[in-house]
């Protein structure tokens, strides 16, 4: 972020004004889906794991299915 937009975000604060904000595509995290892995695995395996390999996890969500809800073999995964 420039000086530019914190002084304009500060000021929008400041005065309770009713704001909506979004990250440029450009600025995004990059995101994976691993796929194969049992749904109860536990997240900080996978961390663990991506972290030998040099990656920073941010979040980790295992997808679950639409209608009822049984978690799938699939995590979504920002780095």
């Amino acid at each position: 972020m420039n000086i530019t937009t914190l002084l304009l975000l500060s000021h929008l604060n400041e005065n309770d004004y009713r704001y909506h904000s979004y990250q440029p595509d450009i600025n995004r995290q990059p995101c994976v889906v691993i796929r194969n892995l049992h749904p109860t695995i536990a997240h900080e395996d996978i961390i663990d794991g991506l972290s030998e390999l040099g990656h920073y996890v941010i979040n980790i969500y295992n997808m679950k299915h639409f209608s009822d809800k049984t978690p799938l073999p699939l995590f979504f995964v920002e780095i």
